[in-house]
């Protein structure tokens, strides 16, 4: 222990996949539930500050579809600042997409949650495999001028973002590792490399002999 004093923040927050190891009407079943219990609580405990909802708009979309008589519950409670939606409409991986496919999914979640109430204006990209160059432009272009990230970068606690003449640098910080559980970091893959030691080539598998094809028969006699 060095004795340097730290400040951590904890933010209340989840993670929503719209599908991943169950079909999307499973998935939306807990949504609908955490929703229900997370507007609950939220009106009922004043000291329950604030809730982000993984930087995206998408799941309550998903929700509105079965609870569109609490919509008037969920403006209220972004407008005040204590349900926090965006600016993404999904979470995209940003290596499967095209970026004119990122700036349309940052236009349409920035439009739909202001719609709500507000937008949150920070870069969330917590959980895509690896990070475009271009990704502090983008986001810039919609006047976000910091992002928290993780995974793809390697075991760096800060990522330089690209600059160029037109575009001032965004400030990104690297969320705190994972706990034992989520995917390992670059360097426990590198350690477990380490452990299993050298990769031995795998021989080719021998080819069976190529059988000599029967003889044609033309006009009555037989070629070879």
């Amino acid at each position: 222990m060095t004795g340097k004093k730290y400040t951590g923040t904890l933010v209340s927050h989840t993670h929503w996949d719209r599908a991943w190891y169950a079909p999307f009407e499973v998935f939306r079943v807990r949504l609908v539930r955490l929703i229900d219990r997370l507007i609950d609580l939220l009106d009922s405990d004043p000291s329950y500050r604030s809730f982000m909802l993984d930087g995206q708009v998408l799941p309550i979309e998903d929700y509105l579809a079965i609870r569109p008589e609490r919509r008037g519950d969920l403006e209220r409670l972004v407008r005040c600042g204590r349900l926090v939606i965006g600016p993404w409409y999904a979470l995209a991986d940003e290596y499967l997409v095209s970026p004119e496919a990122l700036i349309r999914n940052l236009s349409i979640g920035t439009r739909t949650a202001e719609a709500l109430g507000g937008c949150m204006r920070e870069g969330y990209v917590p959980d895509s495999f690896g990070h475009i160059a271009q990704l502090p432009q983008i986001l810039q272009g919609f006047g976000i001028g910091s992002a928290i990230f993780w995974r793809g970068v390697g075991d760096e606690g800060e990522m330089r973002a690209v600059e160029d003449r037109s575009t001032r640098s965004v400030r990104s910080r690297r969320q705190a590792p994972a706990p034992a559980c989520s995917a390992p970091s670059g360097s426990a893959r590198r350690r477990r490399r380490a452990r299993r030691g050298p990769v031995r080539p795998v021989p080719p598998r021998p080819q069976a002999a190529r059988r000599r094809p029967p003889p044609r028969r033309e006009s009555g006699r037989a070629t070879a």
